[in-house]
């Protein structure tokens, strides 16, 4: 009987902490920074968008300390989702990087009326902010610009 009791007890709190630790996904509102790491997800319900942090594509910057020629580049993909259609993987870069590898790279991002902004990244965990804009160009999937234009 007392084993059936610490099991239940086992139970109860591992299924607990999945749920209470959980952090796949993370509420955020447009207009706010908000925080995110790999593998999580950003959804914006009011407008049934999700962006997830998909994978670090490069990370040459200059390590804290050091003297460096250039100050290096971080470029990250987000994969982007609204009304539950794959918009595709969006590269998203800390210091905006015109004809970079033959595609341009930028700190922000227009994604259909969306204005998505790299703000920081400190330790994996990446700030970021997402405004609502009027565009007339719709923005291909895998294709980014600064929307200066």
């Amino acid at each position: 009987m007392k084993n059936k009791s610490m099991f239940s007890i086992f139970i109860g709190f591992f299924l607990f902490s999945s749920l209470a630790f959980s952090d796949d996904y993370i509420q955020a509102n447009l207009d706010n920074p908000f925080q995110f790491t790999i593998g999580q997800t950003v959804q914006i319900e009011s407008e049934n968008l999700e962006i997830k942090f998909q994978k670090i594509i490069e990370d040459s910057r200059c390590p804290d300390n050091v003297t460096c020629f250039w100050r290096g580049v971080l470029i990250i993909e987000l994969f982007i989702t609204k009304d539950n259609q794959d918009l595709g993987a969006f590269p998203i870069s800390d210091y905006d990087l015109p004809a970079l590898a033959e595609k341009d790279v930028f700190s922000e991002i227009n994604v259909l009326n969306y204005k998505i902004k790299l703000l920081n990244e400190k330790d994996g965990v990446v700030e970021m902010k997402i405004n609502k804009h009027v565009t007339n160009q719709p923005t291909e999937p895998g294709s980014s610009h600064n929307g200066q234009g």
